[in-house]
């Protein structure tokens, strides 16, 4: 009965991936590097970043940032761009409007993975374990950075982080 089952779900999401290749979704790597490639390496400028704030050994993780991130954090256009995909990709499902619902609220400071622009984009881009389902296949590397900057905005991440980079008065 199990493998009866095993078989059912892999012909059905081998189905899945084929309708949805075949029916022009894009690949994450159209036209832009993906966060991380093929063979596995980082883009150019781009750190390995900490998922959560705990390591082994008690050292703090180091804390990587992307400079491809900058471009979209805190930008009226990006994040207009990025409201208009989290309704489109219907985020809204399981997220309501940033308040939470069966996904984590978005409006407040509690963030279990993260809460820098790289750590929100690569939730979006590979997924979270319990629910939240990876976009890699479905959004190209600017959806997913608009998509970042859209759920900071919800929450004035892109603005604290500035007044906390700014120089003490």
């Amino acid at each position: 009965m199990k493998t009866l089952i095993a078989l059912i779900v892999m012909f059905g999401l081998a189905t899945f991936a084929t309708w949805n290749i075949s029916n022009g979704a894009p690949a994450a790597s159209a036209g832009k590097p993906a966060a991380v490639t093929e063979t596995g390496a980082l883009p150019e400028g781009c750190q390995e970043i900490a998922m959560v704030a705990i390591a082994p050994g008690g050292v703090p993780p180091k804390r990587g940032n992307c400079p491809e991130a900058a471009k979209f954090d805190g930008h009226p256009e990006q994040i207009a761009a990025g409201h208009q995909l989290y309704a489109a990709f219907n985020c809204v499902g399981c997220h309501f409007n940033g308040g939470g619902g069966m996904g984590p609220a978005l409006m407040d400071d509690q963030w279990i993975y993260g809460s820098s622009m790289e750590n929100v984009a690569s939730s979006i881009r590979e997924g979270r374990p319990r629910g939240m389902p990876s976009f890699r296949a479905m959004a190209t590397d600017d959806q997913v950075w608009q998509l970042a900057a859209y759920v900071r905005s919800l929450s004035d991440l892109a603005k604290k982080s500035k007044e906390a980079e700014a120089p003490g008065r």
